[in-house]
């Protein structure tokens, strides 16, 4: 065979190989398009001995009868998480506050102050069942006693460090609910929609009844892992209340007319909207930021009516650690 022929040999097999894979590509890109994006099921399976660094801030804007103006009020945290699993149907996540800010009547308060001191360095755990419920929190007393001790030395009663933790285990049933719970075993594929009825905790305890609405809005890299970028939506309140839940919305209220005599609730209503990105197989959230608002009318003294609002916001930030980093 001449060497011509041999390279136009060659040419033939490099121009065949070229075909094939276009055709590949074209059958590929067609399954692709008829198949639509593929679904992925959200699942609670963690990462035993995993640790992550959490960081929150959250502010809460309040209009109030007091004055024609806002009241603010804000807390920041940083924290360490380890994954454990000490039994085969529960997960521990023990959690170590490195720091914690706080205010306090407008001014704020570090966590080396007494009134939070006894948080900084005390583990907590949280743990977890299997559908991603918290079955209880364990530390508290400890941060309680902590904070007492601080308090009998510095002649100072702990009353925002009480306050804290005692919230705190409804506080982390409701971030568990909203982050976990609701999503185990969820199949969905980017650009599906669907809904979810969950609990919106009010700032005095008790909680309305709200539907939030998820979108997924595709996949983003978050550090080492792969994650679902989430959006959503959510609506709810009423007019007619019965047994806690009213006692918490008037005590909210009361907490926002504080030189009012009486106050009457008529109709509260609950809005907001937040992006979360959330790992699949762990249901982790590594970032989220969310606002939600808080609105009511109500009647002051048994005459005048009158508009109120709160809006929360919420930031996130979450980061596996190395081992150097442990």
């Amino acid at each position: 065979m001449s060497r011509k022929s041999r390279g136009s040999g060659d040419a033939m097999r490099v121009v065949r190989r070229g075909l094939l894979r276009s055709v590949g590509v074209a059958v590929a890109s067609a399954i692709t398009i008829a198949c639509g994006p593929q679904p992925v099921t959200f699942e609670f399976h963690p990462d035993e001995g995993a640790v992550y660094r959490v960081r929150e801030t959250e502010e809460a804007r309040s209009t109030t009868t007091a004055r024609a103006g806002i009241e603010l009020e804000r807390s920041e945290a940083v924290a360490r998480m380890e994954v454990r699993r000490p039994d085969s149907w529960r997960w521990a996540f023990v959690v170590t506050f490195d720091e914690l800010e706080s205010y306090d009547a407008g001014v704020r308060v570090s966590g080396k102050d007494a009134r939070l001191a006894g948080f900084i360095g005390t583990p907590l755990t949280v743990e977890v069942w299997e559908d991603g419920t918290v079955g209880a929190l364990t530390g508290t007393e400890a941060i309680e006693r902590k904070l007492m001790g601080a308090a009998g030395r510095s002649g100072e009663p702990p009353v925002l460090g009480l306050a804290f933790a005692r919230a705190m285990e409804e506080a982390f049933k409701q971030d568990w609910a909203e982050r976990v719970a609701a999503l185990v075993g969820r199949e969905a594929a980017v650009g599906d929609r669907w809904e979810e009825r969950l609990e919106g905790r009010l700032p005095s305890g008790g909680a309305l009844t709200v539907t939030r609405e998820f979108g997924f809005e595709g996949w983003e890299e978050c550090g080492s892992a792969r994650c679902a970028r989430l959006v959503y939506t959510d609506r709810g309140g009423g007019t007619e209340w019965s047994g806690p839940l009213e006692r918490a919305i008037n005590d909210f209220a009361r907490s926002l007319c504080p030189n009012a005599q009486q106050v009457e609730v008529l109709e509260v209503s609950l809005s907001g909207e937040g992006e979360r990105l959330v790992e699949p197989s762990t249901l982790f959230t590594y970032r989220e930021e969310a606002e939600r608002r808080f609105d009511l009318r109500v009647r002051l003294d048994g005459g005048e009516e009158r508009d109120l609002s709160r809006v929360e916001t919420k930031a996130l930030e979450v980061e596996r650690l190395n081992r150097e980093e442990v």
